[in-house]
């Protein structure tokens, strides 16, 4: 389980699992995650994530001059972005 950073086109990969139990040793193996300067963030791979997922959202928001594209947004995490009024930090892509 690993994320995929395409620096050319500045899009993440979510990895499957993404959760306050898997966070941490990812970040652990892949310690400039917080330092991608991200534009776009792929979820298509992730079958489970939790609020992990947000607060790595907001560390790549605090270095972007817009707000983060999103691709296949899981609905628990548009669910949570809901609760914590975090809608403006996402713009949520149609498909593709």
């Amino acid at each position: 389980m690993q994320i995929e950073w395409m620096p050319q086109s500045k899009i993440v990969v979510m990895p499957e699992e993404v959760t306050l139990k898997t966070l941490p040793g990812l970040l652990k193996a892949h310690s400039q995650w917080c330092d991608f300067a991200v534009e776009t963030v792929d979820f298509s791979k992730v079958t489970h994530a939790d609020s992990a997922v947000l607060a790595l959202l907001l560390a790549w928001r605090t270095r972007a001059s817009k707000p983060i594209r999103v691709k296949n947004l899981p609905d628990e995490l548009s669910t949570l972005l809901g609760l914590y009024d975090l809608d403006d930090v996402l713009e949520s892509m149609s498909e593709g």
